[in-house]
């Protein structure tokens, strides 16, 4: 199983997603960390926490990944990254207004209400309506290093990822693309979360 934590470091998995840390819906990254954390906290009332993914990824998708990841005895996980290496808490003034989803959905056609109690999954518009269900998330203090040109994307294995902007989310597998990468390729690993099933789910 990767291994995400304070003390030994970070190892991938078979396939794993990929995000650049920004600020989301007029929060800093630090403040969603924060809530985010608490709700994951394995004595507390939740122990999982729904993170909206903002572009990037469907629920098929992360589904996918999550097969291949169990067919390598692994979690699959969200792998969170700086804009800039050596900058790792580096992000622009949040701005903009943003929507605050109500209700989850596994399949889209059967709708929950979002538990009572459990911190906001908010998103600029929520027009992907896309989170991931997460159980953990680690802060790695202190912060190492990711070189994104060996990794390739999921759904294309072997394309290498070729712009990663902030918030934009990627289904990676770490195998060296067949095609040069980004210039810009390495950066500060900032945090790792672990999914849980369902992996992710539709919101609104």
């Amino acid at each position: 199983m990767p291994l995400s934590s304070k003390n030994g470091g970070f190892t991938p998995g078979p396939t794993l997603i990929l995000q650049v840390m920004g600020p989301n819906a007029g929060e800093s990254p630090q403040k969603i960390f924060v809530r985010k954390i608490i709700d994951t906290d394995p004595l507390g009332e939740f122990k999982m926490t729904y993170w909206y993914a903002r572009t990037g990824l469907t629920v098929q998708q992360v589904r996918r990944m999550a097969a291949v990841a169990d067919q390598g005895k692994a979690a699959l996980e969200l792998v969170i990254v700086s804009q800039e290496l050596n900058q790792p808490w580096k992000d622009p003034p949040p701005s903009g207004t943003h929507k605050t989803a109500s209700q989850y959905s596994e399949d889209s056609l059967v709708w929950k209400d979002l538990p009572v109690g459990l911190s906001p999954v908010t998103g600029y518009n929520l027009s992907s309506g896309v989170a991931l269900v997460l159980e953990t998330i680690t802060i790695l203090k202190p912060t190492e290093t990711i070189d994104l040109n060996e990794y390739s994307q999921f759904e294309t294995s072997g394309e290498p990822i070729i712009y990663l902007q902030t918030l934009a989310y990627f289904g990676a597998v770490p195998t060296k693309a067949a095609k040069d990468g980004m210039k810009s390729h390495k950066r500060d690993l900032i945090a790792v979360a672990r999914l849980k099933q369902p992996y992710a789910v539709f919101v609104r």
